[in-house]
């Protein structure tokens, strides 16, 4: 991704490439090898580099390599889910590892049900306890 360096004036437009936090838009339409749940497997990038305090591209090694993006960066988080556990604890390693392996994503409400009680429900109780308002067990 490249964003224009917003010091930079207009006469002199310069594009440098910047990190950011994993956000993947496959604008080729690329058949994907990994079957987890799109929207899950995505917000389980997120909280291992949330974890981390990186992006998954700084974390990534020779051994994560593959040709297709979205398996690459699979690979790259399934390898630190124990680090995220060091980090954040084990509650939220399991949480991050629902969302990478999660199958067959639907909307059906049995689908929906599952994702709130084993996704959603824990995180909200993470921003609780960062937000003050709960304490942890």
């Amino acid at each position: 991704m490249v964003f224009k360096e917003p010091r930079v004036s207009e006469h002199e437009p310069a594009l440098r490439p910047v990190p950011v936090p994993y956000v993947e838009w496959d604008l080729n339409n690329e058949p994907s090898q990994v079957q987890a749940g799109t929207p899950f497997i995505h917000l389980g990038f997120v909280l291992v580099e949330l974890s981390q305090c990186q992006t998954l591209e700084a974390l990534k090694k020779g051994e994560d390599h593959d040709e297709v993006q979205i398996v690459a960066n699979r690979n790259t988080a399934l390898r630190l889910l124990p680090l995220v556990e060091a980090k954040s604890g084990q509650s939220y390693r399991q949480v991050t590892e629902q969302c990478l392996n999660w199958q067959n994503c639907t909307l059906d409400n049995d689908n929906i049900s599952k994702a709130v009680r084993s996704i959603t429900a824990p995180l909200v109780g993470y921003w609780r306890i960062l937000k003050g308002t709960e304490h942890p067990h």
